[in-house]
């Protein structure tokens, strides 16, 4: 069957993309077991209908004013929401990991309270770009090597057990569809924890959106299923607050990693 120009652009890219990540999982049996080349494609062409259609940002053109501001206006307004959960928790002594920063726009924010220790990563080309882009603008320049292409299921290829005092989701459990690679994202993000490190959660779950159906590439789990997960791996919460935003309910959570945890 022939695919129409856009689609069919879309499954080049989602291959495209899986053929580069596959040598990051090809280093380990199980994994490669598990994201064989059928899933992975599945799995991939799944995201890209979300994350690489015409609509979003397959077209992101990073010198239009209008990209520009529509994605000013959407991050502005979940700066006013995050940034006074997540700042008391940061310091000069801090390091700090996000994963999925998407355009970057707390990103000053995190490396000035960390005296410029945060790195981070996100699936999309496009967002790496327009990090760098604000960070240089942002007199950051020197540090956008620390802001990379990346997945959540692999943050150990780049980042050390124990080296961070704390990771941030922000937006990302929605987009890991998989359950084996949502409780693969957890553990990595818990594993890269110091003994005192807190995780940052900022989810849309299902508890704040009832009858909401998700985008394909997209899926809705409840905050009871990240507050058991986590508390199985020696993290528990600390904190937590509902909010709205964009018409969707959101978590805003903190939990800490105990001494004993994994």
């Amino acid at each position: 069957m022939k695919m129409a120009g856009s689609a069919f652009r879309n499954f080049q890219r989602a291959a495209a993309i899986g053929q580069r990540l596959q040598p990051m999982v090809s280093l380990d049996p199980e994994l490669r077991l598990q994201w064989s080349q059928a899933v992975w494609i599945d799995r991939v062409s799944k995201l890209g209908q979300y994350a690489t259609g015409p609509s979003k940002w397959s077209k992101l053109k990073l010198d239009d004013p209008k990209t520009i501001e529509r994605l000013e206006r959407k991050e502005r307004g979940f700066d006013k929401h995050i940034l006074p959960v997540i700042m008391p928790h940061l310091s000069p002594q801090s390091s700090m990991l996000v994963v999925g920063f998407g355009p970057g726009r707390r990103l000053a924010h995190y490396l000035q309270a960390t005296k410029g220790k945060c790195y981070g990563i996100d699936f999309l080309d496009e967002m790496v770009g327009f990090a760098h882009q604000r960070l240089t603008s942002e007199g950051w320049g020197r540090v956008t090597e620390q802001f990379v292409f990346g997945i959540a299921t692999d943050l150990n290829a780049n980042h050390a057990k124990g080296s961070k005092n704390m990771v941030t989701w922000e937006r990302l459990g929605n987009h890991l569809v998989d359950d084996e690679d949502w409780l693969k994202g957890l553990d990595e993000a818990v594993s890269i924890l110091r003994p005192d490190g807190k995780f940052f959660l900022a989810e849309s779950v299902s508890d704040l959106n009832p009858g909401r159906q998700m985008n394909p590439g997209s899926k809705f789990r409840p905050f009871s299923d990240y507050i058991t997960t986590l508390h199985s791996r020696g993290v528990s919460l600390l904190s937590a607050k509902e909010t709205r935003f964009a018409g969707d309910g959101y978590i805003l959570a903190v939990f800490g990693k105990t001494a004993s945890g994994c």
